[in-house]
């Protein structure tokens, strides 16, 4: 590259980094007070200062690694922003701390390659096995909305299975997916486990919360499962 593009260049990043000081934007803060902005296709952390909570929220850089929350945005105002990524759809597993995991609910789309589970971000008034519409923004994947292609009724009988302690091979629904049952497999793998049995704290089978620490504990025993060992990945 020529001196003067490399010039050209650093000016352009610099006026646009101006820019970027004095305007508003939206974006996704997730736990950590981390939000992440592209500037002439560079890719920049800023750290929210002051108390938070995850969510969606118009901010103001304060300095480049800094950035101050100013109100909450309206609704079509996330809408606006989640579509300008791909959607995909996906199969909640159970609530990981402020998150949640999910599978792939169409092993079809090839236009997406995850082996495993995966963290979901901001999902709210969701419940295991549900399917949902997520965005992914190249790193992340994003909660839009429940999939209203799906009826609820699919999600409460897996769950209710589960907490009557339903063998997998035992499901009756004929309208199950290839991808609930296997997801409805795995996790009653992992809660029929003698190490669960012998945990002091009752789980919630219905809810699944505190499935985290028991997939922590169930990687000796059942490593080989792909969602233990996508799991566990998750949390290095």
């Amino acid at each position: 590259m020529k001196k003067k593009d490399i010039r050209t260049l650093l000016s352009q990043v610099a006026s646009a980094e101006q820019n970027f000081m004095e305007t508003e934007f939206l974006a996704p803060v997730l736990k950590g007070g981390q939000v992440r902005v592209r500037i002439e296709g560079l890719v920049l952390t800023l750290r929210v200062t002051g108390s938070f909570e995850p969510g969606w929220a118009i901010l103001k850089a304060v300095s480049m690694d800094r950035a101050q929350i100013l109100r909450k945005p309206g609704l079509q105002q996330i809408r606006s922003y989640l579509a300008l990524f791909p959607a995909i759809r996906l199969l909640l597993l159970a609530r990981a701390d402020s998150d949640w995991l999910a599978v792939q609910a169409q092993a079809g789309d090839s236009r997406f390659q995850i082996g495993g589970p995966v963290p979901v971000h901001l999902a709210i008034g969701v419940e295991p096995f549900e399917r949902i519409v997520a965005r992914f923004d190249g790193t992340r994947f994003l909660f839009q909305e429940v999939d209203r292609r799906r009826t609820p009724a699919i999600a409460a009988y897996l769950r209710e299975a589960l907490a009557s302690g339903t063998p997998p091979e035992q499901l009756r629904k004929p309208t199950l997916t290839a991808e609930e049952r296997e997801a409805y497999r795995k996790i009653y793998q992992a809660l029929e486990s003698p190490q669960l049995a012998a945990r002091k704290e009752p789980v919630d089978r219905a809810l699944l919360v505190g499935l985290q620490v028991i997939l922590e504990e169930l990687v000796g025993e059942i490593a080989a499962d792909g969602l233990v060992r996508s799991f566990v990945a998750l949390l290095t």
